[in-house]
């Protein structure tokens, strides 16, 4: 009986009936219950989910910086930001393998705590800096077509976009690292998910989460606000063009009239540039798609519990890494003639090829249709010589 009372403690419940309660660790044993919450498949599906956005993402948001340094005419403003959001994918794509060694173990942790904490700031910081950057790529959009006249002219500069670019990746890193450091959420190992995130034994980490949110939501609304203002000023210099020019000029041109950039002579500032607004929209769709991936991650934190549909709505937050370099590929036709000359190692074809590129087919790394013609009638040549050589 000692020896029984030493491990339970002795209650009666409301009915009288005799209970046994743990004398410790009940906080441990909630621990291990939580942690087997998740069943094994479960954790199965969504290692295969994160192989798959590896195998696609590292590859595509490569593709998609190997691109821009590759081609002149994709050297743009935008595009800087356009590779500092491909790098942010990258980085997060890369720290998914850690996270499948963590979601198919059993019972011990396969990586050390300080490996995973680092899984953790990169993560937390990449997705900071993603939907950041969607925000500088918004206000850079506004400002072209609304206040630029050329590509190139007040602060849509090179310099001051790359600075833009510094600053987001700093200020990503700093908001995510510095709550932590001050005891407001821990980074570590979640019992209850088996994956590289907040651990589960801090009661802090509520007021990291919700700030995390407040910068999430502060940037979607922001971001939505510049498109608004773009879709107004495109819809406001429509009008203004019809007036200006008339239907009739419209209509003879087949709307080509609307692919050049008008410019007000009373006031000196343009209106818009068809180019520029179908840029925009490819844009507008990387951002659309964002959202889709963090709503459901942001009802479901709205929603008492968790368990498999965070791990579900997590997954799909995580996918959004692996889309973007498709939606160029599908909508952005340079980017798509370059992925096609890449993939098929044709860098020769590159339209407007940039200064590494022509330093690498001055090397002779990457050969010239000339020199692949050469190459060619010279294989002709020789074959067409041992061939003679034969029938002799």
């Amino acid at each position: 009986m000692e020896f029984h009372d030493e491990i339970f403690n002795t209650e009666f419940d409301e009915v009288g009936e005799f209970v046994t309660l743990p004398n410790s660790s009940l906080v441990e044993l909630l621990a291990e219950a939580s942690s087997v919450a998740l069943p094994f498949h479960h954790r199965v599906i969504m290692s295969v989910f994160f192989a798959s956005i590896v195998v696609i993402g590292i590859p595509g948001n490569l593709l998609v910086v190997a691109s821009v340094f590759l081609s002149k005419k994709l050297q743009t403003a935008t595009n800087i930001l356009v590779v500092s959001l491909a790098m942010a994918d990258f980085f997060t794509c890369n720290t998914l393998p850690y996270q499948m060694v963590m979601v198919l173990s059993h019972y011990n942790w396969p990586l050390p705590v300080n490996v995973c904490a680092a899984v953790v700031v990169v993560s937390y910081t990449t997705l900071c800096c993603s939907v950041l950057t969607l925000v500088s790529i918004a206000f850079v959009r506004w400002y072209v077509i609304t206040k630029s006249i050329h590509g190139n002219q007040g602060l849509n500069t090179h310099r001051k976009t790359f600075i833009v670019a510094i600053v987001t990746w700093t200020f990503s890193s700093i908001s995510m690292v510095v709550p932590p450091a001050l005891g407001y959420g821990t980074m570590g190992m979640s019992e209850q998910y088996r994956v590289c995130s907040l651990t589960d034994d801090n009661p802090k980490d509520f007021y990291y989460i919700i700030f995390q949110g407040l910068i999430m939501v502060c940037s979607l609304f922001i971001t939505a606000v510049f498109y608004v203002l773009i879709l107004r000023f495109v819809i406001v210099s429509a009008k203004k063009f019809k007036l200006q020019f008339g239907e009739s000029s419209a209509d003879a041109s087949g709307g080509k009239a609307l692919s050049t950039t008008v410019i007000d002579k009373k006031s000196g500032h343009s209106t818009f540039n068809q180019r520029e607004i179908d840029i925009t929209k490819n844009l507008f769709t990387v951002v659309c798609i964002f959202v889709l991936c963090v709503l459901p991650h942001a009802v479901n934190f709205m929603i008492p519990g968790g368990g498999t549909s965070t791990m579900y709505t997590g997954m799909i937050l995580t996918a959004n890494s692996c889309l973007n370099p498709l939606i160029y590929g599908l909508k952005h036709p340079t980017f798509r003639e370059v992925f096609r000359c890449i993939l098929t190692w044709n860098l020769a074809e590159i339209q407007q090829p940039s200064r590494l590129l022509r330093r690498l087919t001055s090397t002779g790394l990457v050969r010239t249709p000339r020199q692949s013609k050469r190459t060619t009638a010279t294989s002709v040549s020789v074959l067409t010589e041992l061939t003679s050589h034969t029938g002799k």
